[in-house]
């Protein structure tokens, strides 16, 4: 190769991802994307061999990469609200009203389900009052504005469930114009990694067996989703004064524990989420923060970064302070998880390598080690093994639970055509 051809490589990495010595912005563009169903640990910078996001790869050695993250909750309802409102799912009560059963017949179908209280402020109505022009778009059905996501932004679209990523693309060129007039938030919501999976060409190649056809297929979602990110890196040139969020709602399943899917448990395959940071400026490239962090966290440091004094309301801690090298702060900080399933209940407290997760049996646990036995197999409550561990991390937890600040819980009406019955049946919703 010749040397020129080593420099144009050079200015072409140099332009998509600028230095650290440049200026920080003092009000930069802030991007939240949420690859629905997305695990962390089918991605390249996670250790998983394949590489199934290249472009994100290269990202992740520009950015900060929070080795163990965690999801709010196991399914999008709750764990997208919250992302938006830095609070957990039994604080924000947005956690029911997905239909399990439905009786067959004609016409639509009505049901009542959760929404996000007014006296809730979200990311958008924070953004917007610190002078962002705010937008959002999501392909996931329930993250809608009849459930009061939608609340502070200025332009929102929800799309039919599992529309492709093209498509929300289409959308954000006709906002582009909006989005040039100042500084502006944008939140993204893919759902080309959530089940039924599509058979990527060129990535798919098929199974040995049941369960590898199953997980092939999903990875072939995986480059397809990062591709497109690319495409709206180049197209809107975030690599210049934009902070860039990439994370997930929450994983999938694949049999580890009986199960497939999601909204089944409080294992690390639905709940163990990526979360990639990428400041304008270039700044803490190739950071590698191990402690645990929460969704909820990511509100805080957007709101930290741009010099925005934090809410009251905000649950989580701000990842700056370890994102520039002291992240002592966060050793041995509880974080929670939950998820509610009409009176059933699955509750979860993390405390550095330990899990516990409480489950609707109240002599039924688990309690892993996470960092002998990363993939859950070994319960330790099962063995009477650190029962003094598992008696104090449950009542840390219910105590947490039970003196958080809460909302009330707000009801709307939902009609769901046959068709969309349908799509959920299909999308593991309805039983």
């Amino acid at each position: 190769m010749k040397k020129h051809t080593f420099l144009l490589i050079a200015l072409g990495l140099s332009t998509l991802f600028p230095s650290a010595c440049q200026k920080k912005p003092e009000r930069p563009n802030i991007i939240v994307i949420v690859v629905d169903a997305l695990r962390a640990d089918h991605l390249p910078f996670y250790g998983y061999p394949k590489d199934t996001a290249p472009f994100l790869n290269k990202l992740s050695e520009h950015s900060s990469v929070f080795v163990h993250s965690y999801s709010a909750s196991n399914w999008t309802v709750p764990s997208v609200g919250s992302i938006l409102t830095s609070l957990y799912p039994f604080q924000h009560r947005v956690n029911t009203g997905n239909p399990t059963r439905v009786e067959e017949g004609e016409g639509n179908k009505h049901f009542a389900v959760s929404a996000l209280a007014d006296s809730i402020t979200t990311m958008a109505e924070i953004l917007k009052s610190s002078g962002y022009h705010t937008f959002g778009t999501s392909s996931n059905f329930f993250v809608s504005p009849e459930r009061g996501y939608a609340q502070g932004f200025e332009f929102f679209c929800k799309f039919p469930m599992k529309t492709d990523a093209e498509d929300i693309h289409t959308k954000l060129a006709e906002w582009e114009g909006e989005m040039r007039k100042g500084p502006y938030f944008l939140y993204v919501h893919y759902t080309d990694v959530h089940i039924p999976y599509r058979r990527r060409a060129p990535w798919y190649e098929p199974g040995k067996n049941k369960r590898d056809d199953f997980i092939s297929a999903y990875d072939s979602n995986i480059p397809y989703v990062d591709s497109k990110i690319e495409t709206l890196y180049r197209r809107l040139n975030w690599g210049h004064d934009t902070i860039l969020v990439v994370t997930a709602d929450h994983g999938d399943e694949f049999w580890e524990h009986g199960y497939r899917g999601h909204n089944r448990n409080l294992f690390n395959g639905s709940l163990r989420v990526p979360l990639l940071i990428y400041l304008p400026e270039g700044d803490r490239a190739g950071r590698r923060i191990e402690p645990n962090v929460s969704s909820i966290d990511i509100l805080p440091t957007l709101c930290e970064y741009i010099g925005r004094k934090p809410d009251p309301q905000l649950e989580g801690r701000s990842l700056l302070p370890a994102m520039r090298g002291k992240a002592e702060y966060l050793v041995g900080r509880p974080i929670y998880a939950y998820v509610e399933r009409g009176h059933i209940r699955f509750r979860c407290i993390l405390r550095d390598n330990w899990k516990l997760i409480m489950t609707p049996r109240s002599d039924k646990f688990y309690l892993f080690d996470l960092k002998t036995d990363p993939d859950e197999k070994r319960n330790l409550a099962e063995k009477d093994q650190h029962t003094d561990r598992r008696l104090a991390m449950a009542r840390e937890y219910r105590e947490f639970e039970k003196n958080s600040r809460k909302y009330e819980q707000k009801m709307v009406d939902m009609e769901f055509s046959r068709k969309q019955i349908e799509e959920l049946k299909a999308l593991g919703y309805i039983h």
